[in-house]
C-alpha cells in the first residue's frame, strides 16, 4: 500500500488507520491484483492457448503459464484469506495453534485431515462480514465481524479472487487450501491436437 493510503483514510474518515484496517486494505489488494490478471481473456489463453507469431514467421500455440510462485508464511495468509498466526495458523488444514506442538504425531496426521475448502458456508461468512462491514459500518475486528463469525478458523473479511473456473466440466481451475492450484485436463490437449492436425484452436 502507499503511504498515501494513511492520509486519503483519515481525509474520508477523521480518523487514521488502524493496523487491523491497513492489513484487510493489504489483503483486499492481493486479490484485486489476481482478479485484475486472471481476466476471461486470460483464463481463455490459459485453457485454449493463444496462436502467437514467433520471430521466425511461425505460428505457435502459446499456453500462458505462472511457472512458479514462491510464497513465505506471510504471503501464503494473504493468499489463504486468514490471519497472521491466528488460532488456527495452518493455510492448507484447520489444525488449532495449541496443537503445534504434535507436530509428526500420529494425533498431527489426523488433525491435519481438515482441510479448508471454498465451500458455501465458508463463502457465505465472508459475505456476512463484509455487509456488516460495508453495510453497517462495523469494524474488521469488531465482534459480530471477528469473533462471532470469523474467529474460529481464523478467517478474514477478504473475498477470494477467482475461486473457481469450470469449462466443459472437463477443466477446472481450483483453489484448493486457499491457495492457486492449477489442475489442467483434456481442453488443453485438445487445443494443441487441433493445432497439429491444422485446424483452428
Amino acid at each position: 500500500l502507499p503511504d498515501s493510503i494513511k492520509d486519503i483514510y483519515h481525509g474520508l474518515f477523521g480518523v487514521a488507520p488502524s493496523a487491523d484496517v491497513l492489513a484487510h486494505l493489504k489483503r483486499e489488494l492481493m486479490h484485486a491484483v489476481w482478479d485484475l490478471m486472471l481476466t476471461p481473456d486470460f483464463i481463455h489463453a490459459y485453457i485454449h492457448g493463444i496462436v502467437i507469431k514467433c520471430y521466425d514467421g511461425i505460428e505457435r500455440l502459446v499456453f500462458p503459464r505462472f511457472f512458479t510462485y514462491g510464497a513465505d508464511y506471510p504471503e501464503k495468509v494473504l493468499l489463504a484469506t486468514i490471519k497472521n498466526l491466528g488460532g488456527c495458523p495452518c493455510p492448507r488444514c484447520f489444525v488449532e495453534k495449541s496443537q503445534i506442538p504434535k507436530m509428526g504425531t500420529k494425533t498431527d496426521m489426523r488433525q491435519r485431515q481438515d482441510i479448508r475448502q471454498d465451500t458455501s458456508s465458508w463463502r457465505d461468512k465472508i459475505e456476512a462480514a463484509r455487509r456488516w462491514i460495508f453495510g453497517q459500518g462495523l469494524g474488521v475486528t469488531s465482534k459480530k465481524v471477528d469473533e462471532d463469525n470469523l474467529k474460529e478458523k481464523s478467517w478474514v473479511p477478504t473475498r477470494v479472487s477467482s475461486s473457481c473456473f469450470s469449462v466443459d466440466g472437463r477443466l477446472t481451475l481450483i483453489r484448493w487450501c486457499k491457495e492457486c492450484i492449477f489442475e489442467i485436463g483434456a481442453v488443453q490437449l485438445q487445443s494443441v491436437l487441433n493445432v497439429c492436425a491444422g485446424s483452428s484452436p
